[in-house]
C-alpha cells in the first residue's frame, strides 16, 4: 500500500509503502475517515488474499498527523473482497465498514480505537448507501439476482444518560434518551425487571424495601422505529443501616381516632441490648408540656418500664409508670396507655414496643408523633417526626384543614398529594391555603406554599423562596397550567396539579418533587385562612426522604 503526496503541481511522490497481507494480497479497496476519533485521517484497506482458504482482510492504517500512516488492527476472515465503504450504521459517532463481493455484502462495526468487531452478514450487496427513506440513518442499495435490493437501517440509535446509577430504597433518577440519529426523539420507557417504576418522562423511583443488590435496566424505545433503543443500567442497594440507635417507624403512622394501638421501631447497629431508652412524644409541637410523652426503658427482650411524663412536660420526672407485661394504666391529662394490649418485643438490632393509647377529649387536634433513642455509647438519635394522628373534635367555625393524601409518603416523588381544606361559609371563603413542608414550623429552606383560589378550578400557587418570607418573593405558577415552581426544597409541576372547589370543600392537588438535599423526616403542616378567620398551622403528614 503506496502513500503518494501531492506536491502541488498536478505530480505526486511516494511518502512511504506499507506491506499488507501474505504474498499474493493485494488491497481492492480502501476508504479514508477519523476511525479512531483523533482527528486525524486513517485507512481502511480491504486486503484481498486471494484464497479460499486464506479469506481477506480489514487492515488499518492510522494517521500520524504528517501524511504519514501507523499499522493499525487488522480484521481477518472477511469473505468479501470487492467493495469497502464507510459510514456510521450504529449512530455511536465512529465510522463502520461495509464491504461487498457482487450480490452480498456485510457490516464490521467500529469499536472507537480503530478496531473492528467481526463481519456481520448482510442480505444483499452494498453497492451504496443512502438515506433513502430520510430518517437520519444510512440505508444500503445492492445487487441481488435479478434487481437491486434496498435495506433500511435497522440498528438501535438510542442511547440513555446516566448510562448507570446506584441508588437506594425510595430513591428516584431521572433518565434522558439520546437519539444520535432519527427525525423523532420521542421514546417509550420500561424496565427489566419490574422492580421500582418508571414514568412516561422517564424518572425511576426506586422501591421502598431493597432486601439484596440488584441490577435492573432502563429501557428507552423509540416511539416510531420500535428497532430504535438504548438502555442504562441501576444498581439496586439496600439501605445501610443508621449507626447507633434510631427510630424506625410507626405502625399505623397516619389516621384519626380517640384510641389506638400503635407499633414504634427503633433499632440500634450495636443490637437492641445497646439500646437504655426510647421515647415517644406526641403534640401538635415537638414540647414536652401538656403533651403524651412516653419513655422506655427495657429490661429484656420481652419486658421493660414505661413512663408517661407528667403535664408539666419534665423528662427528668415526675412520671406515671407501669411495668410490660402488665396490666396496669397510666394517664396524664392528653392520654393514657393500657398494659393490657401492649408489649414489647426484641430480637437483633431491633425493639418493637406496641402502646395502647386512649387520648383524654381535651387533646384534640392534629398531632405529631416525635420519636427518639439513646444507647450506651452514649448515642442519641434526636428527636424524628415519623408520623401524624388526628384526635377527633369538634370542628370550628370557619376554615380548616381537613386532611390530606398520601399521609405518610418516603419518596422524592414527583408525588401527587391531595389536600383538602374546608370552610363552613362554603369553600369561596378561603382566601389562602398554605403548605409548608419542613421539620418544624420554619418557612425557611422549607417548601413552603401559598394557594390562592381564583375559582372552582383555578387559581395561583405561589412557592416562597429559600428566605421563607410569606411576603415574598415567590416562584409563581397558574393552576391550571404546565409550569414549575422551585425552590432549593422542591418543585411544583402544573403538569399532575389541580384544583376544585364544591360545597364547603376546596381539594388541593400538587404534584411535588423533593431535592436531593432535602434529606430527612419532613412534616406537611396545613393552614387556611379567610379575610377574618385562621385555622392555624396543622400537622397533617409526613415524608421520609432519603
Amino acid at each position: 500500500m503506496a502513500i503518494l503526496l501531492n506536491n502541488g503541481n498536478g505530480t505526486f511522490r511516494t511518502l512511504s509503502t506499507t506491506a499488507l497481507g501474505s504474498g499474493g494480497s493485494a488491497p481492492a479497496a480502501v476508504g479514508i475517515a477519523d476511525l479512531n476519533g483523533d482527528g486525524k485521517p486513517d485507512l481502511a484497506v480491504l486486503v484481498n488474499q486471494e484464497s479460499s482458504s486464506n479469506p481477506s482482510a480489514v487492515q488499518t492504517l492510522l494517521g500520524n498527523g504528517d501524511g504519514s500512516f501507523r499499522t493499525g488492527p487488522a480484521t481477518t476472515g472477511v469473505p468479501y473482497d470487492f467493495s469497502l465503504q464507510l459510514s456510521d450504521i450504529n449512530g455511536d459517532g465512529f465510522p463502520d465498514v461495509i464491504v461487498g463481493s457482487g450480490a452480498d455484502a456485510a457490516y464490521l462495526l467500529n469499536n472507537g480505537d480503530g478496531s473492528f468487531q467481526s463481519w456481520q452478514h448482510i442480505l444483499g450487496g452494498a453497492e451504496s448507501i443512502v438515506d433513502f427513506n430520510r430518517d437520519g440513518q444510512p440505508d444500503l442499495a445492492g445487487r441481488v439476482p435479478g434487481g437491486i435490493a434496498l435495506e433500511g437501517n435497522q440498528f438501535p440509535t438510542a442511547g440513555v444518560t446516566p448510562a448507570a446509577v446506584t441508588l437506594g430504597p425510595s430513591q428516584s433518577q431521572q433518565f434522558s434518551p439520546q437519539i444520535f440519529f432519527h427525525s423523532s426523539p420521542a421514546v417509550t420507557w420500561s424496565i427489566s425487571p419490574q422492580v421500582g417504576s418508571i414514568t412516561a418522562s422517564g424518572l425511576y423511583v426506586a422501591p421502598t424495601s431493597v432486601a439484596t443488590q440488584q441490577t435492573v435496566s432502563v429501557i428507552a424505545t423509540n416511539g416510531t422505529n420500535p428497532n430504535i433503543g438504548g438502555r442504562a443500567s441501576i444498581t439496586l442497594t439496600p439501605s445501610a443501616a443508621p449507626a447507633g440507635p434510631s427510630p424506625a417507624g410507626i405502625v399505623p403512622g397516619a389516621g384519626s381516632s380517640a384510641g389506638q394501638t400503635f407499633t414504634f421501631t427503633f433499632s440500634d447497629s450495636g443490637g437492641w441490648q445497646n439500646l437504655t431508652v426510647v421515647d415517644v412524644l406526641i403534640n401538635s409541637a415537638l414540647d414536652g408540656r401538656q403533651a403524651c410523652y412516653v419513655a422506655f426503658v427495657p429490661s429484656g427482650a420481652n419486658s421493660g418500664s414505661v413512663y408517661l411524663v407528667d403535664n408539666a412536660g419534665d423528662a427528668g420526672g415526675p412520671y406515671s409508670g407501669m411495668l410490660l407485661p402488665g396490666s396496669g394504666t397510666v394517664s396524664n391529662s392528653q392520654c393514657s396507655i393500657s398494659g393490657a394490649g401492649s408489649s414489647v418485643a426484641a430480637s437483633g438490632n431491633a425493639l418493637t414496643l406496641t402502646l395502647a393509647i386512649t387520648f383524654t377529649g381535651s387533646f384534640t387536634g392534629n398531632k405529631v408523633f416525635y420519636l427518639s433513642a439513646q444507647d450506651k455509647t452514649p448515642g442519641n438519635s434526636g428527636w424524628q417526626a415519623l408520623g401524624t394522628w388526628n384526635v377527633p373534635g369538634s370542628v370550628p367555625a370557619g376554615p380548616w384543614v381537613s386532611g390530606m393524601s398520601p399521609a405518610t409518603s418516603n419518596s422524592l416523588g414527583p408525588t401527587t398529594y391531595t389536600f383538602t381544606f374546608t370552610d363552613t361559609n362554603g369553600w369561596q371563603d378561603i382566601a389562602v391555603a398554605n403548605v409548608l413542608i419542613n421539620s418544624a414550623i420554619d418557612g425557611r429552606h422549607a417548601c413552603f406554599l401559598a394557594f390562592v383560589p381564583s375559582g372552582a378550578s383555578g387559581g395561583s400557587v405561589l412557592l416562597v423562596d429559600d428566605a421563607g418570607d410569606a411576603g415574598g418573593p415567590y416562584s409563581g405558577l397558574g393552576l391550571p397550567g404546565s409550569g414549575a415552581a422551585s425552590n432549593s426544597q422542591c418543585t411544583i409541576s402544573g403538569a399532575g396539579s389541580s384544583v376544585s372547589g364544591a360545597g364547603n370543600t376546596l381539594t388541593l392537588k400538587l404534584a411535588i418533587t423533593f431535592t436531593a438535599g432535602f434529606a430527612g423526616n419532613q412534616v406537611f403542616y396545613l393552614a387556611a385562612r379567610s379575610n377574618t378567620l385562621n385555622s392555624g398551622w396543622q400537622a397533617a403528614g409526613t415524608v421520609e426522604l432519603p
